[in-house]
């Protein structure tokens, strides 16, 4: 801000003092007849000591209020950007933030950077964290990718960036398919196959994605207990009741012992599948 003379002229005096305030994004104070009178007299570079005591200006500029607050506290603060620098400030993190595809209610608003700014984060740390952020939303996992474009087809990367950014603000539809991904993922990796959005969601009320992940760990190792054995009247373990065992269910768990315990019988000879009959391992089996 340049300095200069007091300004003359009621009305073009008021246009400026107006046009200074709209550069800043804070035209709510153009008709604040007590601010202009305050600062009317005074050089345009002493407006802005009138207008930072104003509840629009700490908002607008809430990050630098912070720093402020910060600094008087006796807390480190490297540096406390001017109200230019501040919408400099913006309009880097702004620029990042499309290049990432984030959603644009992540961006739209002042409020959305001032944490970065009262953080003293510049737009090249902004930037590295937006990378990580994406890097670590979608994984090294290609079967949790999949199953993520499986159950939310038309989700882009910015999505899933600003899901892991910050949850809260994210997509509820795409929060709740993120964390079914993982549960189908899990039971993927383990060669039980794909999971319906139903078979998930049953799942997902019943045990946490570590428990189902040992779950279908133990229905992998345990191939030979599900499976039929030849001759066997009863035949396998179906899906449904294989779903039930790594949801926890004690029908399903004492089932699956029965079953543990005839193939440690037909196998104890000699080959074969090696049970441990003591119990299911990570379903809670006694």
């Amino acid at each position: 801000m340049a300095d200069g003379p007091a300004v003359g002229g009621e009305q073009s005096g008021r246009d400026i003092f107006k046009a200074f305030l709209a550069q800043y994004g804070l035209s709510a104070l153009a008709d604040d007849d007590a601010l202009w009178n305050s600062s009317k007299a005074k050089e345009t570079a002493e407006w802005m000591i009138d207008i930072e005591k104003t509840p629009t200006y700490q908002t607008r500029f809430k990050g630098i209020v912070e720093l402020k607050a910060k600094a008087a506290r006796g807390e480190y603060v490297p540096y406390i950007p001017s109200v230019s620098e501040y919408i400099e400030l913006e309009e880097g993190y702004r620029q990042k933030a499309k290049e990432y595809e984030l959603p644009a209610t992540m961006y739209d608003s002042p409020d959305d950077f001032h944490k970065l700014i009262s953080g003293s984060v510049s737009v090249s740390e902004y930037n590295t964290r937006l990378k990580m952020a994406q890097q670590t939303a979608l994984g090294d996992d290609p079967l949790f990718r999949e199953e993520l474009a499986r159950l939310v087809p038309g989700a882009n990367i910015g999505d899933l960036t600003a899901y892991y950014l910050d949850p809260d603000r994210g997509d509820v539809v795409l929060q709740e398919r993120y964390n079914q991904a993982q549960f189908g993922a899990a039971a993927r990796r383990s060669n039980f196959g794909l999971l319906s959005q139903k078979e998930i969601e049953t799942l997902q009320g019943k045990v946490t994605l570590e428990q189902a992940q040992a779950g279908f760990d133990t229905l992998s190792a345990g191939s030979e207990i599900t499976g039929a054995l030849p001759g066997e009247e009863e035949g396998g373990m179906g899906r449904e009741a294989q779903l039930r065992l790594v949801a926890g269910e004690g029908m399903a768990q004492q089932e699956f012992k029965k079953r543990q315990a005839q193939r440690k019988a037909v196998f104890e000879g000699g080959g074969g599948y090696d049970a441990d009959a003591k119990g299911v391992g990570g379903l809670g089996g006694e």
